[in-house]
Formats: structure tokens, C-alpha cells, sequence
């Protein structure tokens, strides 16, 4: 079971994704074939989180019927810090498919999640991507609103991490650099900048 989950999942990283699949499905067969499949529930989560990712780009509904398999596997297990993980990677997934408002909505059950298990990882990751869907809607919208409740969101993300990465300063800095084309407010420029000088800074140390 666990050889074919793992040659699946290095398929599946190497870009293999038939390859991926045959074996995760060998690996979900194996498993459904034990006489009591329910000791292999952490190793059909990793199967079908695999599977997820597989079918994210071809067919969502696949893919999102893998994600919840997941999600009802980890409930059982009681794996709460997984299934806010596993959450996270579905907001990302609804992001990808411009769908913003179900990506914020998977994002507020994360922030519960987060909260009551002291979740910082968790947390930053998701101030971060909640920034983003903000400066996606403020593109379409012109709104100064949802400027600024990305600019919130992605300094909210710095609370929380240890050391922030070069990602969100360089999304602050695109998100002032937006607001000023939008907006016309010059001294985003300057603010913009700012922010790009310090994704560098923080680029050059990893």
C-alpha cells in the first residue's frame, strides 16, 4: 500500500500524472481490499489528496470529491490541523478558478481552525492568500474598499509568521502599485517600492 502511494505521489511530483493516477488508484484498491480498511485511513488521506491535485486543473468536481473524501477521512481520524490544511488547499483551488467568494468562505473556517489551535503557520498563509483575493477584486472593482481590506489582510499575515516571506512583501508592493494606477494616489509609488525592496531583501536570504 504504502510503495504505491509513494511511487504515486513521486509520479504525480515528477509530472507523471497517468502514471500518478494508475498507481494511486492500485493503492486505494489495496487498501479497500484489507480486511479492515479503516486501520489505512491516514494512508487513503494521502492517496486522495494526490488525487486531488491530479484532477485540479482537468475536472474540478473530481477534484473537489477527492478533497472532501479527504476531509470526512480526516474528521473521523480527528486530525483538525490537517483538515485546516486541507481547507486551505481547497480556497486555493477556488481562487484558481476565480470563484473569490467561495475561496473567502473557505478561508474563515481556516481563520477558526487557526485560532483555536494556535495555528500561526496556518494563519499567515491565509491572511496572505485572503490579501490576494482582495487585490483580484479590487482589479475589477476600483474600489477603494477592497484595497484597503487587502493591504489589512496582508499585514494582518505578518502577526502571525515568523519571518515573513518575500511573496507578501511583493504582493503589498504590487497591491499599492495597482491602487496607484487605479486610484491615482501618487504616494502609492512610493509605498510600492518600499515593499519591493524589501521582497528582495528577504529573496537574497533564502
Amino acid at each position: 500500500i504504502e510503495n504505491d502511494g509513494l511511487i504515486g505521489h513521486l509520479h504525480y511530483r515528477s509530472g507523471n500524472l497517468d502514471s500518478a493516477t494508475f498507481f494511486a488508484g492500485r493503492a486505494l484498491e489495496h487498501i479497500e481490499s484489507m480486511e479492515n480498511p479503516s486501520q489505512f485511513n491516514k494512508q487513503k488521506a494521502f492517496v486522495y489528496h494526490d488525487l486531488a491535485n491530479i484532477f485540479m486543473e482537468e475536472d474540478e468536481n473530481e477534484a473537489l470529491r477527492y478533497f472532501w473524501l479527504r476531509d470526512s477521512l480526516y474528521e473521523k481520524i480527528g486530525n483538525t490541523k490537517n483538515r485546516s490544511f486541507l481547507w486551505y488547499s481547497l480556497s486555493t483551488l477556488y481562487l484558481y478558478k476565480d470563484l473569490y467568494d467561495k475561496a473567502d468562505s473557505v478561508l474563515l473556517n481556516c481563520i477558526g481552525i487557526g485560532r483555536a489551535t494556535n495555528n500561526n503557520t496556518l494563519l499567515a498563509d491565509v491572511y496572505r492568500a485572503k490579501g490576494l483575493i482582495e487585490y483580484f477584486r479590487f482589479k475589477e472593482s476600483r474600489d477603494r474598499q477592497d484595497f484597503d481590506h487587502g493591504i489589512d489582510h496582508l499585514r494582518n499575515s505578518f502577526t502571525y509568521g515568523k519571518r515573513v516571506s518575500y511573496g507578501t512583501y511583493e504582493l503589498i508592493g504590487y497591491t499599492y502599485q495597482l491602487g496607484r494606477r487605479i486610484l491615482g494616489e501618487n504616494a502609492f509609488r512610493d509605498s510600492a517600492l518600499k515593499y519591493f525592496d524589501l521582497a528582495t531583501v528577504e529573496a537574497r536570504k533564502d
